[in-house]
């Protein structure tokens, strides 16, 4: 009985060190899709002399990483995301002259908001046999890409173009998780945070370049993935 009971202990502290020693170093590598929530700063719009109002949805996307644990407390990643198809809409209160008359208009504008990242982040683990909890801060750069066209309310000038704006510039990320560990090779996580861009980005409103306004991009994300070991 003893022999059995001593048998089984050793068996348990070598899956437990087993398990551990996956998170001790090593790479990983992992995938998964995510869901943001829009927290964009449009007051600059909203504050113009011709004010623009702009409603912002949420939207979904893919997430990828590389990481490497230095040890058991902390880890590098480098992260992609890629969240297409914030669906926006604007509204352009815009003043019209007919003759002696001076009327207001509405300008109504749909479009796409697709935006990409790719940050360096450091990931600072609470080391656990099979239960992770993490906090993770990183940095990097984002490419934002504008399309918009002219709505049905646009009225006679819905023969106008349409509009496409890119930036590109820094962004950072804070966020915290729990991965769960399967094996010593497969976890499963899941990861929420923020992601804001250094600075607001400036988006053409006329296609001309002579109107521009500051978007200030930021975005909360909930991410579910899996990640392999090696």
């Amino acid at each position: 009985m003893k022999k059995l009971f001593v048998l089984g202990l050793l068996v348990a502290v070598l899956s437990i060190s087993a398990t551990s020693y996956a998170r001790e170093g090593g790479a990983y590598i992992g995938i998964g899709g995510s869901y943001a929530i829009d927290d964009f700063y449009t007051e600059k719009f909203e504050d113009r002399a011709v004010p623009i109002a702009v409603n912002i949805d949420d939207t979904w996307g893919v997430n990828a990483k590389l990481g490497y644990h230095v040890n058991e407390f902390f880890a590098v990643e480098a992260v992609f995301d890629y969240f297409s198809a914030f669906e926006t809409s604007e509204a352009l209160i815009h003043p019209t002259t007919t003759g002696a008359a001076s009327t207001m208009g509405i300008i109504s504008e749909d479009g796409e908001l697709n935006i990409m990242t790719f940050m360096l982040a450091g990931k600072f683990c609470w080391p656990g046999r099979a239960i992770e909890p993490y906090g993770i801060v990183g940095a990097g750069v984002m490419q934002a890409d504008w399309d918009r066209k002219l709505g049905a309310g646009s009225g006679s000038a819905s023969d106008s173009p349409a509009l496409s704006a890119s930036s590109t510039g820094g962004c950072a990320k804070v966020g915290v998780g729990v991965d769960f560990f399967l094996s010593d090779h497969l976890s499963l996580g899941v990861e929420g945070g923020t992601t804001f861009n250094w600075g607001n980005p400036e988006f053409d409103l006329d296609a001309l370049g002579e109107e521009v306004e500051e978007l200030g991009i930021r975005y909360w994300t909930v991410t579910l993935g899996a990640a392999y070991h090696f």
